[in-house]
């Protein structure tokens, strides 16, 4: 991933509000409460970061995951933090990672190297866990 490719994402606030016609991406974001201590966690993160966040149609690990990935990095609101959506065929063709299970989250330093990354089946499993034990490993939630 680099610069380039990554403004090839499409940006948050268009994506959100194309899917809140969908009533189950929509229920899902109204109702997500993130953990407060992650929220805090990633507001007081200081490091310029990248979120690339990988999507399919009609995938319902995706309706289920996406709205709460979206809601946490409104809520953060962190200027340091970036995200972009992907749909699965741009994030194919960009040839970032051989998974292609969707959905993922690809976090990116500012040189964009990986920082870390959630795959399709931890997310399915629980997304919340799988970010909170990413960001303790590195230091950023105690």
């Amino acid at each position: 991933m680099n610069r380039q490719k990554f403004m090839r994402g499409e940006e948050v606030v268009p994506y959100l509000e194309e899917q809140l016609k969908n009533y189950y991406f929509k229920k899902k974001y109204q109702r997500y409460e993130p953990q407060q201590r992650i929220v805090e966690a990633l507001q007081g993160f200081e490091r310029t970061i990248y979120v690339a966040v990988a999507t399919a149609k009609r995938c319902p690990y995706c309706i289920a995951t996406i709205p709460m990935i979206i809601r946490l990095y409104l809520l953060v609101d962190n200027p340091q933090m970036e995200m972009r959506i992907f749909d699965e065929k741009v994030f194919v063709e960009l040839n970032v990672t051989d998974d292609d299970k969707m959905p993922q989250l690809l976090v990116y330093d500012e040189a964009f190297n990986e920082f870390f990354r959630i795959d399709g089946k931890e997310m399915k499993e629980d997304f919340e866990n799988a970010l909170e034990t990413r960001l303790a490993h590195l230091g950023i939630l105690s």
